[in-house]
């Protein structure tokens, strides 16, 4: 696609989208297009069904840090099945209301948006302070680049191929909130990832630094590294936390597809508060579950399993069950 010599491409990134997105503004954007589905206007399902299952599966978001356990407040859970989705869900209903002039000539890949504009440098940062400081929670940070042409295809390095592939490089790398083509994890690298690494070692494993983005808990600084899946095809997001430059916990979302770890409800309603993880495994068919997260600080060991609880007569949709486990209990 040939462009004028005094356009741009702007580069948009969405500052930790999923912390960022309201769990109410979700739920509201999904109930708003559900009744577009066909499909669910035949099903048995209502819309306060769908909303009260919406509700219960993102805000009992439960975690440990320092052998306590917190509830997520704000933002869409990070180890969460339906988190991707819902995001994606939101960002488009946020694209179609506030960057509608500029639509026309907007990629979106995940939380990074391309726009080719004649906006000059002035006003993009106008722009992009004026949607900063609309009443949402999604915020952005921003660069821009002169270019003469630039070819649009899906490829494995991105959505957007520059004329100097160099360039787009610059934009996206000097501060680290944006993950890159090559920002990705193996599910086998995943899991031999140990906790006590530094950044550094995970860097020189993977072969790439990740999204790194900060938070803090009980007024302690944590460094979170993101990576995607291997595949560009299949949204999968892994999570690294670094506490006093040390790995405490890591975190996965859609990586493991080696088995489906079904039990029933019966099977559910067995388990017991204060059996070790071997006790659960052997009440549910010696399935290991889906691990969406692990941690370890100051001698204790914490890890949260995921099965898929196969609906009975009485429910519509198949359920999730998460069990938490401190010190193997």
């Amino acid at each position: 696609m040939k462009l004028e010599d005094d356009e741009y491409l702007a580069s948009l990134d969405v500052v930790d989208l999923f912390s960022n997105v309201s769990v109410s503004k979700a739920i509201n954007t999904v109930i708003e297009r559900i009744g577009q589905s066909e499909a669910f206007c035949e099903s048995s399902l209502t819309k306060t069904d769908l909303r009260d299952l919406l509700t219960l599966c993102l805000q009992n978001n439960c975690f440990t840090f320092n052998n306590k356990f917190y509830r997520q407040k704000f933002g869409l859970p990070m180890g969460n099945i339906l988190s991707p989705l819902l995001a994606d869900l939101v960002m488009d209903e946020f694209i179609k209301t506030h960057l509608k002039e500029v639509n026309n000539k907007l990629i979106r890949y995940v939380d990074d948006i391309f726009i080719l504009t004649k906006m000059t440098k002035t006003e993009l940062e106008i722009f992009v302070d004026e949607l900063n400081l609309r009443k949402e929670t999604i915020k952005f940070t921003y660069d821009s680049i002169a270019i003469g042409s630039v070819s649009t295809k899906t490829t494995d390095n991105n959505v957007i191929e520059l004329a100097n592939p160099k360039a787009l490089r610059s934009i996206l790398t000097p501060p680290t909130d944006a993950l890159l083509p090559n920002d990705r994890i193996t599910f086998e690298q995943y899991q031999q990832v140990q906790f006590g690494w530094t950044r550094d070692q995970l860097t020189n494993y993977v072969g790439s630094p990740g999204k790194v983005m900060s938070s803090s808990i009980d007024n302690q600084n944590i460094i979170q590294v993101q990576y995607q899946g291997p595949s560009p095809n299949i949204i999968a997001i892994a999570g690294f936390g670094f506490l006093n430059e040390k790995l405490f916990t890591k975190t996965q979302f859609n990586f493991d597809f080696t088995a489906n770890y079904k039990i029933t409800k019966e099977q559910c309603d067995r388990i017991q508060i204060g059996w070790t993880y071997q006790e659960v495994r052997a009440a549910v068919g010696n399935q290991k579950g889906n691990v969406v997260s692990e941690s370890g600080t100051n001698g204790n060991i914490g890890m949260t399993v995921q099965y898929t609880c196969i609906k009975d007569r009485q429910q519509n949709v198949d359920g999730i069950v998460t069990l938490a486990f401190v010190n193997d209990k």
